[in-house]
């Protein structure tokens, strides 16, 4: 298990950093030295889409197809803006999607949420980030429970057994 740290302790990074991160997945895959090669990525975070490239076509993007091209699964959270969908702009236009980037990529699997207690009856919850894509693509590929999934406090002894629950395309 490899873990690339891409965001501070408050939960901020820049795309640099997941370039880089995801870049280094490529050349540890490559490197015939490394006894290690890394199956699968998890990237449970959103990136807002830049308007100035394609759906699907930021830098974080192309570099998720790359890492699929090579042979790796990789997953993604459709984002949490799902609230905003059909929600007037500031322009005043009506926003078409609301998945956010690298679930946006061609090739990644995008993971949505649904509600936790009644999934079929409630379908994909409100905050999750959901399609189609811009472009017209079917996204997210799959959902799977995401709102008020119990987890545990971090900083709390191994001895207490606290917990809170969190909502989101990442539980």
């Amino acid at each position: 298990l490899f873990d690339f740290r891409v965001m501070n302790p408050s939960g901020q990074g820049d795309v640099f950093a997941v370039l880089t991160a995801l870049e280094r997945i490529l050349e540890i895959n490559a490197d015939p030295q490394h006894y290690q090669k890394i199956h699968g990525v998890n990237l449970s975070l959103s990136i807002p889409s830049l308007a100035t490239k394609g759906c699907g076509l930021s830098d974080v993007c192309l570099a998720c197809d790359r890492l699929v091209e090579s042979g790796v699964v990789v997953v993604a959270a459709a984002g949490n803006y799902g609230y905003r969908l059909n929600s007037g702009t500031p322009s005043g236009s009506t926003q078409q999607s609301s998945i956010t980037d690298p679930g946006n990529a061609d090739r990644v699997i995008t993971v949505g949420a649904t509600d936790s207690l009644r999934p079929y009856s409630h379908g994909v919850t409100y905050l999750s980030g959901r399609g189609p894509t811009i472009d017209g693509r079917a996204k997210p590929d799959l959902v799977a429970p995401g709102r008020d999934i119990a987890g545990p406090i971090s900083g709390v002894g191994e001895d207490d057994h606290d917990e809170r629950t969190y909502s989101g395309t990442s539980q």
